[in-house]
């Protein structure tokens, strides 16, 4: 699937139909979790819009360091995160 962001950046995310059907953990080597930078006025937004295509999401919470960031998880249980930044 090809997503299109309103700035005209895009991201595809690729799902297999074969592999082993395992979760992904982050303690595995490996993928631990995909950060995206939105200005930090875009949280709500980005936070309605799960809410709306009924995908679980954190609540802005404090990041280390410092700022807000949304977490959601991946069919495969990698950690999204929605990182809001200050200028």
């Amino acid at each position: 699937m090809i997503y299109s962001l309103p700035d005209g950046n895009f991201f595809a995310i690729v799902q297999h139909a074969s592999g082993d059907k395992n979760n992904v953990d982050e303690m595995r080597t490996g993928l631990d979790h995909v950060s995206f930078n939105v200005p930090a006025e875009d949280l709500g937004v980005w936070q309605k819009r799960f809410q709306e295509a009924g995908i679980p999401a954190s609540e802005p919470a404090p990041a280390a360091c410092g700022e807000l960031v949304i977490v959601v998880r991946d069919p495969d249980n990698i950690q999204l995160q929605i990182f809001g930044r200050h200028s």
